[in-house]
């Protein structure tokens, strides 16, 4: 009984402090490239790891889904193992419209706590992240994937937040 109650505890407090954050810094938004008219998808990704190649198609999908809903893409590129020109070509191929972001220095990274590619902030008008993870439960551990993602994480808060709205 303990270990639940706590299990809940834990639970409710990952949560809380996933969804009542917002980037309060002006900086932090400018640099983001973030239009606080519309809802803004934040993806930090890599061209040259391997779960970011197969997440390419997936994250093409939900642009494709949702490109009708004034929904701002950014993509940021928080290492240094790709060239520019690989960055520019494998963003293309998902959403030739999206903002490309190259941080190698990682301050924008560091700065909103990204700390993983494939991770996904989804960021409302206000500033404030309405989710922030992975993008599905595709890839569940290191190295280790289903078939298919059971939890559609990403899809399933856009489609909440356009509920609220």
């Amino acid at each position: 009984m303990k270990t639940k109650f706590l299990g809940i505890i834990l639970l409710l407090v990952f949560y809380s402090d996933c969804f009542s954050q917002k980037i309060e810094s002006k900086k932090v938004i400018k640099e983001l490239k973030l239009n606080l008219h519309h809802l803004n998808l934040v993806y930090f990704l890599e061209p040259s790891c391997p779960v970011s190649q197969k997440y390419q198609s997936i994250i093409a999908a939900i642009e494709k889904e949702f490109q009708t809903k004034d929904i701002n893409t950014t993509f940021v590129f928080p290492a240094t193992f790709s060239t520019e020109k690989e960055i520019i070509e494998f963003s293309r191929e998902i959403n030739p419209e999206a903002t490309i972001i190259f941080d190698a220095k990682k301050k924008i990274t560091s700065k909103v706590g990204a700390k993983i590619t494939p991770e996904v902030f989804l960021i409302n008008s206000l500033g404030e992240i309405e989710y922030h993870g992975a993008i599905d439960d595709w890839y569940y551990q290191l190295g280790k994937s289903r078939n298919e993602p059971t939890q559609h994480y990403l899809r399933n808060a856009i489609k909440n937040y356009l509920l609220k709205t």
